[in-house]
């Protein structure tokens, strides 16, 4: 509601367009006039009013989602014939629900005792065997691992894990995978707003000014909250704001010689955040050498978070997001003028663009800033065995074990 026009130029662009790489849009802002004008809207949608999906079972529920977008504008005389304003609004409100079905281990796994499990998996003591024979490795009395020989690191790390909450829908027997219902809520809250003033100095001078912006926060949830593990939604919380302010004017010399400029800034600042990214939770909470940027960036803040725990037979903990946290400015300085001549026939136009970009990014690209700590079933099996026999049982024991 606050656009006037949109012009888009896909070639033969004019001059003053020239810098443009592909399509050129122009879109003009309306203005106040000697009238007083306003508008409403608002539009709603939600869960009830969507169809649900045709191939469902019959206790399918259709998720939560909520969606509003509501706003105006107005816009009127300050100073008739002379000052002018123009003020819009818009705001987006969206809840969206997500769930699904995740793994956790129960608490006889938790305590050692994979005896439940042998048909899944035989855990053998990787500390039977010699340096040379690798074959004599032995099978743990009775599958169960004894309470001496755990790590103190992962116990301290999985029982913050809430237990199983329901009957797996896939594994009836055995109980271990999608063991865990976990539902969450995206929140996003998007902000936008406009002002304008225009002011006819005089009949060869016209000024007007702008300043538009835009908030918009987003939040997802994680399934084991602060210990993170898979994102419900999206990773983190972000928020993202772009600023505008512009300033331009356009000066008549004579009925066939005029010029326009226009002075625009643009910023955008945008966060993504993590849990508890201000602590370091891999180096400093669980105790785990070369985490958190390791020495390299030990008094570095943004390598904060807990490190991703993996490869355990169940759902991962921690934060898995290797893109974030991210801290993002981006700036862009603008001024344009122009000159039009008007003869017989004839017009001429000719101008000067100055443009300065500017980006300060702070985003990791590869692997995990927090660290990455993986396990895996090889220690705890009988080096015979393929890599196929390795279940949730004997990665489990690894983990335990700290190996």
């Amino acid at each position: 509601e606050s656009i006037e026009t949109v012009n888009i130029s896909t070639n033969s662009f004019d001059a003053e367009l020239g810098m443009a790489g592909g399509a050129a849009i122009t879109v003009s802002t309306k203005s106040g006039t000697n009238d007083l004008h306003g508008v409403g809207f608002w539009f709603h949608n939600n869960q009830h009013l969507n169809t649900a999906p045709y191939f469902r079972s019959a206790t399918y529920k259709l998720p939560l989602t909520i969606f509003n977008q509501g706003g105006g504008t107005i816009g009127g005389p300050i100073r008739k014939d002379k000052l002018f304003y123009f003020f819009s609004y818009e705001r987006t409100s969206e809840r969206t629900g997500y769930d699904g079905n995740y793994s956790v281990a129960p608490q006889a796994m938790r305590d050692g005792d994979f005896s439940q499990w042998t048909a899944l998996g035989v855990v053998y003591d990787p500390n039977s065997a010699t340096q040379a024979n690798n074959a004599a490795r032995t099978p743990f009395a009775n599958n169960i691992v004894p309470k001496s020989r755990f790590n103190p690191i992962f116990q301290d790390i999985y029982k913050g894990v809430p237990l199983p909450n329901q009957q797996s829908p896939t594994d009836l027997l055995y109980n271990l995978g999608g063991n865990y219902y976990a539902a969450g809520v995206l929140k996003l809250n998007r902000n936008q707003y406009d002002i304008k003033i225009n002011y006819t100095a005089s009949q060869k001078l016209a000024i007007w000014g702008k300043y538009s912006r835009m908030d918009a926060p987003v939040a997802g949830k994680y399934v084991f909250g602060d210990l993170g593990g898979p994102a419900l939604g999206t990773d983190g919380n972000g928020d993202t704001r772009t600023q505008l302010p512009v300033l331009g004017y356009n000066y008549t010399f004579s009925p066939t010689f005029f010029m326009d400029g226009v002075f625009g800034y643009t910023r955008m600042d945008q966060t993504v955040g993590i849990p508890n990214v201000d602590k370091n939770i891999g180096l400093d909470v669980w105790k785990i050498p070369g985490t958190n940027g390791g020495t390299q960036f030990a008094k570095d803040t943004r390598y904060g978070g807990a490190p991703n725990i993996q490869g355990f037979g169940f759902t991962n903990v921690g934060i898995a997001a290797t893109w974030a946290p991210l801290w993002r400015v981006e700036q862009a300085v603008t001024y344009q003028t122009n000159f039009s001549k008007l003869r017989g026939a004839h017009e001429f136009r000719w101008g000067f663009e100055a443009r300065r970009l500017m980006m300060d990014h702070w985003q990791p690209e590869t692997s995990n800033p927090r660290g990455v700590i993986n396990f895996g079933g090889g220690q705890t099996i009988h080096p015979t065995l393929s890599t196929g026999q390795r279940g949730s049982p004997t990665s489990f024991a690894s983990a335990l074990l700290g190996l």
